[in-house]
């Protein structure tokens, strides 16, 4: 299956697409902006954003067969722009966007506010994601004046911090295998990082693997998604670039008051 934010009038929804060829179905309801579905690791949920509009979202979840309420989660004195579970459903990580983009950890039935893991005042800290033994954190900072791809140890993350991106990265996602952290590089390749986790973090050569160019990209969350198997990426066309019809067009019309004013004489 696959979870969606599909953008609507007046506002957006959670869907649910069963694949390859079965049907649509929408989740959520309620009122507001709904966006960025995230799996629980039983697959069981959906855990996804709730915008009021006052930049000021709200962490919920619902069961992805559509059964039951949805539950609110986690809000916060800061705004929440993402958030993803680790593997054993210990920790939900976190992103805030207002006054700043911080990366915070919040164990559900332990923690009453979420906690800081990766929040520098001076940077901009975004698209964490988890290692698939929990060791490890990757993410997207701009602490070296562009945004690159860091690595550090989980949820002691002051214990370590290895750069794995050297041109320019965005969008980390590690691989279900664990063996490789895929990017987005400056030049629009998506990019595969071998790395290894045991005894300690170790991370390898990257290289390109396809042009991204057409697709969907976010500067501060991840657009896309691979499969269990990594071996197929799920991946937002852009509309405007499907099979080449329907360009978005820019039309310039010189002297159109004069014309309109000649058009609205009496005759």
């Amino acid at each position: 299956r696959l979870a969606v934010a599909i953008a609507g009038d007046p506002t957006s929804d959670i869907w649910i697409k069963q694949l390859d060829h079965g049907p649509l179905s929408r989740l959520t309801f309620e009122e507001f902006l709904k966006y960025r579905p995230v799996w629980t690791p039983d697959g069981r949920e959906v855990t996804y954003l709730v915008d009021p509009g006052n930049n000021n979202a709200s962490i919920y979840r619902r069961r992805a067969d559509g059964g039951g309420a949805a539950e609110r989660m986690l809000g916060s004195v800061h705004a929440l722009a993402e958030a993803l579970w680790s593997r054993d459903a210990q920790w939900l990580v976190v992103r805030t966007t207002v006054p700043s983009r911080d990366i915070l950890g919040f164990r559900p039935g332990t923690d009453t506010v979420p906690v800081p893991l990766i929040a520098s005042p001076k940077f901009e800290e975004r698209a964490a994601t988890l290692s698939p033994d929990g060791r490890f954190i990757a993410y997207q900072s701009d602490e070296s004046g562009r945004d690159e791809i860091y690595v550090r140890p989980f949820p002691k993350t002051e214990d370590g911090r290895w750069q794995l991106s050297t041109a320019g990265g965005a969008e980390p996602l590690w691989s279900h295998g664990g063996g490789e952290i895929f990017y987005r590089s400056s030049t629009g390749q998506m990019m595969a990082a071998p790395v290894a986790t045991t005894p300690s973090f170790s991370p390898g050569t990257a290289r390109a693997l396809f042009a991204t160019t057409g697709y969907a990209s976010a500067p501060g969350n991840r657009a896309y998604d691979v499969t269990p198997d990594d071996q197929r990426f799920v991946m937002l066309r852009l509309a405007a670039d499907s099979a080449g019809r329907n360009p978005v067009q820019l039309v310039f019309v010189d002297n159109w008051f004069k014309e309109l004013k000649a058009k609205l004489k009496r005759p």
